[in-house]
């Protein structure tokens, strides 16, 4: 596993550019970037805490079946360091269902698939830039909510509130404690690497960008 060396301030940057709305992707060098409102952070930190009522599982996109694409503002979405491009505050809300297939949830009997709505976005430049959402595809893998709704029907906690798991394997205080709870393997070290490398590259703009910033607004020296 790989530990970031990023700073708080760019570690913004890079999940300002890389992560989903209402799919939360975290990745720290510590618990105090963190702060207290990541869920799987407090499900493996706090296990006396957790709700009896909500169990985590594994599971994987069988399908999805869109129904609405709504373009919306987004106040904090005025900026991008994505290559210097100034994005514009749309943002590109989809809705509809999603059917997952349960890999595994300890301790607790699920169906093998059930089907719940679903909610995903990300920002867009223009209302006429086409729009595809990379993370809400079959076969995808993620951790998720559930909560028991009536008698064997289970639903998401959040719709769309899929967590990749990752994300949270690149860093070694969580990575083999999250593992720990799952005889599945939540994934590959390649695709471990593979995330680390995006999240390296995206760190790199983002000093990229911001020293070429820094060199346009500096004073021209006095004669």
């Amino acid at each position: 596993m790989f530990r970031l060396r990023h700073s708080s301030f760019l570690l913004g940057l890079i999940l300002a550019s890389v992560s989903a709305w209402q799919t939360p992707v975290r990745a720290a060098k510590g618990r105090e970037d963190i702060g207290q409102s990541d869920p799987i952070y407090e499900w493996i930190d706090h296990p006396h805490k957790r709700d009896p009522g909500l169990v985590l599982a594994f599971v994987e996109i069988v399908s999805v079946r869109e129904e609405h694409v709504t373009i919306t503002n987004a106040s904090n979405a005025a900026v991008s360091y994505d290559g210097g491009k100034t994005w514009n505050s749309l943002m590109a809300v989809r809705t509809g269902f999603v059917t997952l297939k349960v890999i595994e949830c300890p301790d607790v009997a699920m169906p093998q698939t059930l089907t719940d709505r679903f909610e995903s976005g990300g920002y867009i430049p223009t209302r006429d830039t086409a729009w595809k959402d990379r993370r809400m595809q079959p076969r995808n893998r993620f951790l998720a909510f559930f909560r028991r709704a009536n008698g064997d029907k289970w639903s998401l906690q959040h719709p769309g509130a899929f967590y990749d798991p990752v994300d949270y394997l690149l860093i070694p205080s969580y990575a083999k404690r999250l593992q720990a709870m799952f005889n599945t393997r939540l994934a590959d070290e390649d695709a471990v690497k593979r995330r680390q490398k995006e999240l390296d590259d995206a760190a790199e703009r983002a000093r990229q960008n911001a020293a070429t910033a820094n060199k346009s607004v500096e004073p021209t020296p006095s004669r």
